[in-house]
């Protein structure tokens, strides 16, 4: 799941030369030795690259970095000046120590839609099977497709199938960005992708899952009900109106969050138990209120902080900013190192 649309954008750009690297990264038996990894996330336009180091037991997020760039450079269907976003990814990983380092691309989920369906309802499973591309929240001929499982032996057993839609000048824009940056590309995808394989592997496949991605302008939901069939909704408001607010005002977020989940669920049908599972950028803006305000919902972090650790070095501006962020990136890498 992690590497999703990547084969496909290599076949369409063919004039796009991308170094690779080999599927799946082989560890040192030595416990002491890490290998570093290049993280690059992009929220609307706030740009965060973050160094993650690894071993075959533990991650630590070692160092971040991140800037607000102007709707000229980054604009909301993707990059608008490849050159100078590629210089400045390239000014990022040579101040972080990176620039041999392959890159991992996550690209915020409300930019991208999930969707499932019943593996006898559709034929083929041919990326232009009108029955997959009419749930495209984009037009016909600006969407890329991505099946999960990508390949036919993968879901002979199942009984559901996913499949992810993504806007094609927003990949294709990022791609050219790679391309001049010139490092090994580990893959692309949105930030939900590496939570379904880690639902996959860890969450119980018989109670109903959701999750909230938490973004200053948004709140995406990925939700799993009890037949493994995933679905992303996206709600129009996100912590931005809340942030530095009083634990009032915050209370009033989370009760909205809940409203509009409930709307969901109904429609859903969803009525068994559900875990609540939150994380985010965007819960950085909440402060020190939040962890008073969560009700049902556990932190994304509280689930894996056995295995991921963050370094000393790591600066207290950014640590506050980004720290609900890097459960998340934690999930993606592993669900590719791991493939």
């Amino acid at each position: 799941m992690i590497r999703q649309f990547w084969d496909q954008t290599k076949r369409q750009l063919a004039d796009v030369q991308l170094p690779k690297i080999r599927d799946r990264f082989d560890f040192s038996l030595e416990p002491k030795v890490f290998e570093s990894f290049a993280v690059l996330c992009c929220f609307d336009q706030h740009l965060v690259l973050t160094s993650i180091k690894a071993n075959q037991s533990i991650m630590m997020v070692d160092d971040c970095l991140s800037i607000d760039l102007p709707t000229h450079l980054i604009g909301d269907s993707g990059v608008e000046n490849i050159d100078e976003v590629s210089q400045i990814v390239l000014d990022f990983m040579e101040v972080m120590g990176l620039s041999s380092c392959p890159i991992l691309l996550l690209l915020s989920s409300s930019k991208f839609s999930h969707c499932s369906f019943p593996v006898d309802h559709i034929s083929s499973w041919d990326l232009s099977d009108l029955k997959l591309k009419v749930k495209s929240p984009f037009l016909a001929d600006e969407t890329l497709i991505d099946l999960y499982p990508n390949d036919n032996s993968s879901y002979d057993d199942q009984s559901i199938r996913g499949v992810s839609y993504a806007n094609t000048r927003l990949i294709h824009s990022w791609l050219n960005v790679l391309r001049v940056v010139g490092k090994p590309v580990l893959g692309i995808s949105p930030l939900y992708s590496g939570l379904i394989d880690w639902f996959s592997s860890s969450q119980n496949p018989q109670k109903s899952t959701v999750f909230c991605d938490v973004e200053p302008n948004c709140c995406n939901l990925l939700i799993r009900n009890s037949l493994f069939a995933f679905s992303s909704f996206q709600l129009p408001f996100g912590t931005s109106l809340y942030a530095e607010q009083s634990g009032r005002l915050l209370d009033q977020f989370f009760k909205r969050l809940q409203s509009s989940l409930d709307v969901i669920k109904e429609d859903q049908g969803l009525n068994d138990k559900i875990s609540h599972i939150i994380s985010g950028y965007g819960l950085g803006n909440l402060g020190t209120s939040l962890i008073s305000n969560l009700g049902p919902w556990t932190l994304l972090s509280n689930m894996i902080s056995k295995t991921l650790q963050v370094s000393n070095n790591l600066k207290p501006g950014e640590l506050n900013r980004h720290q609900h962020l890097f459960p998340q990136l934690f999930v993606c890498l592993n669900a590719y190192l791991q493939s």
